[in-house]
Formats: C-alpha cells, structure tokens, sequence
C-alpha cells in the first residue's frame, strides 16, 4: 500500500491512501489527528483524549497521570471483556495489593459479581458488607470484621465469633454489631438500633449490666413491637432484636 501527501482545498496537509483517498486517510486538523477508513473518522487524537468510535484490541491505554479512565457512553455501561479463554488481572509485585475503590462510604455503591444471564449473585458494598445469592463456603476458615450474607453457609465451622462491647455513653450501633453491654454505673445509656432496612434478618442484643439509671432503646428507623423505645431497668435485663426490614422485633 502506498500514500501520497497531498495539498489542496479539500485534504491540505492530509496523508491519504492513493487508489481512494475519499475513504482511507489520516486527517490533520488545528488541534486533533483523526485515522478515517470508509469515510469516516475511527480513532481521533486530541489534546486532552483519545476517542474510538470503534472497539480496540491491544494493551491497555493510560491517562498522562499513570491511570486508566473509561467513561459511559451513549449506548451504555462500558465494558472490559474477554472475548474468549480467561481473563486474568495480575499484580507481579508481590508485596503489593489489587485494590477497587468503591464511589462512596455508605454502602451505596457496590462491587458486583454477575452470571451469563447479568442476575447479580454476590456483592461488596462500600460499606464492607458481603452478600452472597448461594452458598458460602471456606476450606481454610472465613474471617471478616463486616456483614456476610448468604443463602447458606458450607462447611464445618470450629467457632463461630460474634462482635461483643461495653457502652457506657449514648452508642448508635451498625448493622456490624452483635451484642452490646450498656454499662449504666454512672448514668443512663441510650442505644440507637440501625435502621431495621439496613440490616434484614439481623439479630442484635442489648444487655444492662449495672443496677443504676435506665437503658432507652431506639431505632433509626423502624419501630420495636410496634413501639418507638423501649427500656431496660433491671440488672442484667437484655432483650434481643430481629429485623424484617421494616421493623425490629424481640424475640
């Protein structure tokens, strides 16, 4: 294939193919390089972007600062896929970690693990709640500091470790808590309950372990039984709480 520069009114400056310089050409603009093949402009390079109106098959493309940055488009999500065989992410520091940075600190957004069919079947949210549409399984111990949910838990567990501590000052519990002790030597103690949407099917307890003043008990969205408080009066009282989310309720 051979390319002739030309000059003219029509392609000035522009290197074209020369049996059909209409169709296959790369087009020099003020501020932008476009590569054209059938007349019209597939890859464009400009001062701050690269644009592709086709898909691209080679190595990965940086920004200036070392990071990969892929936008929606008009017709969707973007993708990065593997056409066929594995696809592999490799880190060959061996000291270093892989790390997915989540858009929030609330839980809102989600790292999501989908089937062929894009029904999602497990996620991480930004939260560090781990929910799992299926069984959960470990051959060598599972271990988190977080929420884990799952349709049904696999294997045989030597010990089982729920989140225990000792209040003594007005404490809003997460949905990460478990049992909490409200220590009112020295004065009342309120204990606000997540709200119950946050946490379905979570259990918490809630234990007074002084004889003085009173614990009040309180969601942050819900009610208790039908109520908006309740209380613990007596020296190693407790009630424990089971949401639906919509409500919590001692059971």
């Amino acid at each position: 294939m051979a390319y002739n520069s030309q000059k003219g009114s029509q392609h000035s400056g522009d290197i074209q193919y020369e049996n059909d310089p209409n169709e296959t050409q790369i087009d020099f603009e003020n501020d932008s390089i476009a590569l054209k093949t059938g007349g019209a402009a597939r890859i464009t390079i400009a001062n701050t972007s690269i644009t592709s109106s086709i898909g691209i098959t080679s190595s990965v493309l940086l920004t200036s600062d070392g990071k990969l940055d892929i936008k929606n488009t008009s017709t969707g999500h973007p993708h990065i896929r593997a056409t066929s065989g594995h696809f592999y992410i490799r880190n060959r520091s061996n000291d270093k970690h892989i790390r997915i940075h989540l858009g929030d600190d609330t839980g809102t957004t989600k790292f999501q693990i989908r089937n062929n069919s894009d029904s999602t079947k497990a996620h991480f949210d930004s939260y560090g709640n781990l929910e799992i549409d299926g069984a959960l399984t470990g051959s060598t111990g599972l271990s988190a500091s977080f929420a884990i949910k799952a349709g049904r838990f696999h294997g045989t567990a030597s010990y089982v470790k729920f989140p225990i501590q000792t209040v003594s000052n007005h404490y809003t519990a997460s949905i990460s808590d478990y049992t909490i002790l409200a220590d009112t030597t020295s004065a009342n103690v309120g204990v606000k309950l997540p709200a119950a949407s946050l946490g379905v099917a979570k259990i918490l307890n809630v234990k007074k372990i002084n004889s003085s003043n009173t614990v009040f008990i309180n969601t942050g969205g819900g009610n208790i039984d039908g109520d908006a408080t309740k209380s613990l009066t007596s020296l190693n009282e407790s009630l424990t709480f089971h949401s639906d989310g919509t409500n919590w309720f001692i059971i």
